[in-house]
This record gives C-alpha cells, structure tokens and sequence, in this order.
C-alpha cells in the first residue's frame, strides 16, 4: 500500500519542507501537499500491474469457456 506523505511530496527537498509546512495536529499532510513525479509514476506504474493482472484473468476465463463452447459443440 502507497500513501501520501511528506516523504513524496513535491516540497520537500533533502528531508525538509521547501515551504517551511508541516501538517496541522492529527493530519498526515499540510494544506500545499503536491505529488512529487515520481511517487505518481509510482502509483500509475502499480495500477497498471493490477489493471494488466485483471485482463489476462479475464483472458484466460474467457479462453476457457470458449474451449468448453467448442468441445461442447464438437461432441
């Protein structure tokens, strides 16, 4: 799981908020939060994994049931 942090935002450079921000008491991010390009690549990169994984299972189901349609005609 990826979650938006301090650590991937757009501001912080070597460790430390370019804005001078912090987020307010019991908030994980301050009000300027901005992804950073490559925590969104990131994310982008491991929802097409999961996207890709769902086709070729449905792929695959599919090619199934057509080989069952098939056998089922043939015999």
């Amino acid at each position: 799981m990826k979650l938006a942090s301090c650590d991937n935002c757009a501001f912080m450079i070597d460790k430390a908020c370019a804005k001078g921000l912090a987020p307010k008491e019991g908030e994980f991010l301050c009000d300027k939060y901005a992804m950073s390009i490559a925590f969104h690549d990131e994310l982008l990169a491991l929802a097409r994994n999961e996207f890709q994984k769902d086709v070729n299972q449905a792929m695959l189901e599919i090619s199934v049931l057509r080989a069952e349609k098939d056998k089922a005609f043939a015999g």
